[in-house]
Formats: structure tokens, sequence, C-alpha cells
């Protein structure tokens, strides 16, 4: 699976599954308006992140969550204020127990180019393998890149899936079988060693990136050490259904 996959059609995935919800129920009675107005509730506010915590990548956060429209509940790119808004609150979690693939979906952000174009056009379903060996924690993310209409078709069903999950409208992610064994395979190939630190796991490879725990969600930044200039943003899950 390494051939280039249809980012647009993923894209369109991403868009499809809509925020609004539908009912057939009738509305519910009305209870009649009372007079004496409810005592008022102080405002919760969200715990500002600690200084520092967005790292190097926080003018590029900024751009991503201005391309996905993060500030309009309705936006159909929101999966990716996931990253966007959350990275500098995310957390160095407790990684999964044994080997584990958690399957995700990767935009490409070169600098210089428009971000609203990335995730239209560089969007990739991706896989980050951890194996634990020899009392350490190992790791490693693959682009899953289909080479037939067969792996293509897999590959966009699963991407569905995800999105279904990153927008809260599903418990877990249903992958085809062919794609799922794929997966499974991957553990055994992770080889570079994770550090913990003060907000993330750190690993060094074709890419310095870290991993955090963003709600219910992982978040991955990697920096590639060759090619363009940039960062790739990784949505990743471990809510799979078996």
């Amino acid at each position: 699976m390494r051939s280039i996959v249809a980012s647009l059609t993923i894209a369109l995935l991403l868009s499809a599954c809509s925020n609004k919800q539908y009912s057939n129920k009738p509305p519910a009675p009305q209870e009649p308006a009372t007079p004496v107005a409810p005592p008022e509730q102080p405002e919760a506010k969200t715990p500002a992140p600690p200084p520092g915590a967005a790292g190097p990548h926080a003018a590029q956060l900024a751009e991503l969550a201005k391309a996905a429209n993060c500030d309009d509940p309705a936006s159909p790119m929101r999966v990716w204020c996931i990253a966007a808004t959350g990275w500098a609150t995310g957390t160095a979690a407790a990684l999964p127990d044994g080997d584990a693939t958690l399957p995700g979906l990767t935009v490409e952000l070169e600098d210089g180019k428009p971000v609203g174009d990335a995730l239209t056009n560089k969007v990739t379903f991706s896989a980050l393998a951890l194996h634990p060996a020899d009392g350490k924690e190992m790791a490693k993310i693959t682009m899953v890149k289909p080479e037939n209409d067969q792996e293509a078709q897999m590959t966009m069903e699963a991407v569905a899936a995800l999105a279904l999950v990153f927008k809260g409208k599903a418990p877990a992610a249903k992958l085809p079988q062919g794609l799922a064994g794929y997966l499974s395979t991957l553990p055994a190939k992770a080889d570079y060693e994770l550090t913990k630190g003060d907000h993330g796991w750190g690993w060094t490879g074709a890419s310095t990136a870290e991993l955090r725990k963003v709600g219910e969600n992982w978040v991955a930044i990697e920096t590639p050490t060759k090619g363009a200039t940039g960062i790739w943003v990784t949505l990743f899950t471990d809510k799979v259904a078996k």
C-alpha cells in the first residue's frame, strides 16, 4: 500500500458527516413558562494551557484552526480542530497495553502553502504502531496509501468510520477486515524508541515526532528531517471495533 491516495475523496468523506442531528420523534410538550427566573450559573472556563505548551508549532496550528474554521461548530473540517485547538492541552497519557495499532488521518502542512488546500489534497489514512520491547516503548507511523481499487475502497470505508468517531457520532471505528489484518502486522515493525516528556511522548526517526493524548483522541505532530519543510499533523483513535 504505497501509491498516492485520492485525498479529495477523503476530504469529502470528512465533510459528509454533518454535525446536524435529525429525529423523527414528535416534539416534546412544552412546560408552561415560570415567572421565576433560575439563578444565573457562572460561565465554565477552560483552564489555559501552560505557557509554551504548544511548542514550536503554535503558528502552524493557528493557521490550521483558521483553515478548519474552528470557530464554527458546523464546520465540515472541524475534526482537525482536535489538533489545532487541543494540542496545547494534550498530555503524555498512558499508552495502550501491549502491541497496538491506532488508525488515523494525516494532513501534510508544507510551509508557505495554503493550509486549506492541504485539507483537500494532502490528507492520508495513517496508522500508529506501538510495541513494548525490553522495557521500552517503540513506535512508528505509517501512511497507508492504496495500490489498487480494492485497497482504495477499504481505505475509504475506514476513513468514513474514523470520521464518525472523531465527530463523536460512533463509539468505535469498524475497519474492513483486509485493512485490519494489514494493520495488525505493523507493531512488529515499530522501531523508534519513545521518550516521555512534559507534554507528550517523543521520538526521532524519519521525522522528529511527538504524540499527545487530547481528550479521547491521540494527536501526533511530525517534523520531517528530509524534503519540504513543514509539519505532518495526525489524528489517531484507539476506539476500534473488534
